[in-house]
């Protein structure tokens, strides 16, 4: 009986401490990701994570209500980021060109264009996750009332085509919203009673992390091996799920309140923000470091510029959320 009240309670729940340890941890790997940065930061595991993370979350629930809360979690924010990179972007180019004549301001329809990736956001380039999950949101609320067998049917299909839906031209990433969607499917079937293993079954908990740990190994070794371009995407998108699975339960060990812990619970807990502000805050820093050093690309600078960035959002968020809290996607304090 306790366990079914604990689950339930997770289930409405839109908290669990160790996944805010985790979103922290994949949102300041994103931040170094957009800087210069070493080969190991290269592995493109955050976005999956977010994605797996995003599906526990997901809640069927009457027509009205869903969209509301994707119009105010989600939409909202996603203006509001939209509009202040657009002024960013035209104060950057008065400031580079002492003028603002030439500024290219049909930049802010970029999101409607028929692209196939992502590199057209020029604004903001990590706002296309927000877009994705909007798109991917509303598709799953349809396809996830669906039998679960056949929704996994339909993840090893998006994973066996991948290169073909991703290369595909579209609006509104629709494309990359399709295969991303896998991911959220996971989340919501696998990643729900994951939770529930890491909870209650600590036994099976260390049995599923060493299988994951292996299997994630054999497959890393295997993969530059591979020449077939299908097995390939396959391998690796396996091998991706299995860390991703992972650092769920890795994370589910922690419980510490060191300064680790509180710095990736306090991000992971405000990573909208962090994903919406971050690239803004590095351009300034990016651009400064330039001016002193006259280089790019040093992994050195951009790990100063990661830290930099990272404290200058601190005091960001604790500003918008007390004074803007429905921009950002959450309810103001009372």
């Amino acid at each position: 009986m306790e366990k079914i009240e604990t689950l339930s309670s997770l289930y409405f729940s839109d908290r669990i401490d160790f996944l805010d340890l985790l979103k922290g941890f994949a949102i300041l790997w994103i931040v170094w990701y957009n800087q210069p940065h070493p080969g190991i930061i290269d592995h493109y595991y955050h976005v999956p994570i977010f994605f797996f993370i995003s599906g526990i979350f997901f809640k069927q629930k009457p027509p009205k209500q869903f969209f509301r809360s994707i119009f105010y979690r989600i939409i909202i924010p996603f203006i509001f980021f939209y509009f202040v990179s657009f002024i960013f972007q035209i104060a950057r180019f008065c400031f580079e060109n002492h003028a603002i004549n030439g500024f290219e301001w049909t930049c802010i329809f970029d999101i409607f264009r028929i692209e196939s990736y992502i590199d057209h956001i020029t604004i903001n380039r990590p706002l296309w996750f927000l877009i994705a999950l909007i798109i991917i949101q509303s598709m799953y609320y349809i396809i996830g009332r669906l039998p679960k067998w056949f929704i996994l049917s339909i993840c090893i299909i998006i994973i066996l085509f991948k290169n073909q839906i991703c290369s595909l031209q579209t609006p509104l990433l629709i494309n990359q919203s399709v295969f991303w969607m896998s991911y959220f499917a996971l989340g919501d079937i696998v990643g729900k009673w994951l939770i529930s293993i890491t909870i209650f079954e600590r036994k099976w908990k260390v049995v599923l992390a060493i299988v994951c740990i292996s299997l994630f190994a054999i497959l890393s070794f295997l993969i530059p091996h591979i020449n077939n371009s299908l097995l390939y995407n396959t391998t690796y998108e396996i091998s991706v799920i299995s860390f991703v699975i992972l650092s769920v339960l890795f994370f589910s060990f922690i419980k510490g309140k060191g300064f680790t812990a509180q710095t990736f619970r306090f991000y992971g807990q405000n990573s909208l923000i962090v994903l919406g502000l971050h690239m803004l805050i590095s351009i300034v820093y990016g651009g400064i470091f330039f001016r002193l050093f006259g280089i790019t690309g040093d992994n050195l600078i951009g790990f100063a510029n990661f830290i930099l960035t990272t404290a200058t959002l601190y005091p960001i968020i604790l500003f918008l959320n007390k004074y803007l809290p429905l921009c950002v996607g959450k309810k103001k304090e009372t």
